[in-house]
């Protein structure tokens, strides 16, 4: 039975595995940021191979919502150009970052990009 108190190898792992969660998702949030800051200066080739190259870093890591939600803000630039409800997106890409690997976020992130295009 494994031993979860202070100073035992099963909590060391499991703070270790936190810690490296914490970054990965600290390391995650701060490319949202820039894109977020940069995602109208750029044009559309670029600003879609940002988006892609962030999706690959939230699936690597394991934030399967972000991954998620940064497909489907690629998806909505380059089917709707700047016309896309960007910052809808940029703000449901933040939260995923949030909700870790949590698939269950993934419909409830969807759904309030849903209720602002209906908005």
């Amino acid at each position: 039975m494994p031993s979860w108190h202070p100073g035992s190898a099963e909590f060391d792992t499991m703070q270790a595995g936190a810690a490296e969660t914490g970054v990965a998702q600290a390391d995650l949030e701060q490319a949202i940021g820039a894109l977020a800051r940069d995602i109208r200066r750029l044009d559309t080739e670029e600003a879609c191979a940002r988006i892609a190259r962030l999706r690959r870093q939230a699936a690597r890591d394991g934030f399967l919502p972000a991954a998620t939600m940064a497909d489907g803000l690629a998806d909505a630039l380059r089917r709707q150009g700047r016309a896309a409800p960007l910052q809808s997106w940029l703000d449901a890409l933040a939260m995923a970052a949030g909700c870790g690997g949590a698939p269950d976020a993934t419909p409830a992130l969807l759904a309030t990009i849903g209720v602002r295009f209906a908005a």
